[in-house]
């Protein structure tokens, strides 16, 4: 689901894209030429496999995101360029013929980097095909790497290579050559004036959000979540469950039996209760390793198509 991008500067960087020969500019970039939208000048190219991608008006929209949204709809309704309306995670790329958007969600959920070079500026939602780039520096920002030492994070805005920068959370980059590019916040959690809310509404209004929340997330068909048997995930799992139309599978991960803390039977009861199916995944810390390494391996391969 990740979405890679170039925006040209010079006049050899948007011959290199109409000629559709984006390793020359970025050669850990994929290579399925049928996967990437070519502006008919030269001056972007975007690649977004498997996630939505289309041209709606005067956009073109790339999206990286775990849930459907309608780009129609995100077109239609200008949420390019009011992204604070969409709902849970989302990182995008949006084209409008002169300006390039980048944007990333209100939590930070998805990430977003661009690596600013003299020739051609390159953006992906993944951070290892930047690093594996090689016109990269190789080199570490050490301002951010101070920073993460002593505070636990890099700048906002910085990662711990040099020449690369994120997107922050809850920011938009809106980029029209040949000026510089402008970063903005477009939400933030803090308010201006306090409530005057009462406590009452205060809960119906957590509980309709949250109720949203798990709605928007069920598909049509049988759904599916991980249970531990706690507060959060039952909670979830018993409204998930009351407005599921089919049925819901409900996950809970075991440990050896030397590992005395397992809560499984909580869960169980939980997915008795509610009517779930329920499924126990035991896992070890072999299993584990392995686990953990097809994922990074299959991550690898969809970078490479």
């Amino acid at each position: 689901m990740t979405i890679f991008g170039l925006l040209a500067h010079t006049e050899r960087a948007q011959a290199l894209i109409c000629q559709r020969k984006i390793h020359l500019l970025a050669n850990s970039f994929p290579r399925d030429l049928s996967k990437w939208w070519f502006e008919p000048h030269g001056r972007l190219a975007i690649f977004a496999p498997k996630v939505i991608r289309t041209e709606i008006g005067r956009f073109t929209i790339a999206i990286d995101s775990s849930r459907a949204i309608n780009v129609r709809d995100l077109a239609r309704q200008n949420l390019v360029n009011n992204p604070a309306q969409l709902d849970g995670d989302f990182a995008f790329a949006s084209w409008d013929c002169r300006c390039l958007t980048l944007a990333r969600d209100h939590f930070g959920q998805r990430q977003l980097y661009l690596a600013r070079r003299d020739d051609a500026s390159l953006f992906c939602s993944d951070l290892e095909p930047l690093l594996e780039e090689r016109h990269w520096s190789r080199k570490i920002d050490w301002e951010a790497a101070v920073h993460y030492l002593t505070r636990g994070l890099p700048p906002r805005g910085h990662t711990l290579a040099n020449g690369i920068q994120s997107i922050p959370a809850a920011h938009v980059l809106r980029w029209t050559p040949p000026a510089a590019p402008v970063i903005q916040r477009y939400w933030t959690s803090l308010i201006n004036q306090p409530s005057s809310l009462s406590r009452e509404d205060v809960h119906k209004r957590i509980k309709s959000t949250l109720h949203d929340a798990i709605s928007s997330r069920l598909v049509a068909g049988a759904n599916a979540l991980l249970l531990s048997g706690g507060v959060d995930s039952s909670y979830l799992a018993a409204y998930a469950r009351r407005i599921a139309r089919k049925r819901l599978t409900a996950y809970t991960i075991t440990y050896n039996s030397r590992y005395r803390k397992n809560e499984d039977h909580f869960a169980a009861e939980v997915a008795r209760e509610i009517g779930a199916e329920h499924v126990r995944v035991s896992l070890s810390a072999k299993r584990a390793y392995s686990t953990l390494r097809k994922v990074l391996k299959s991550r690898s391969e969809e970078r490479r198509v």
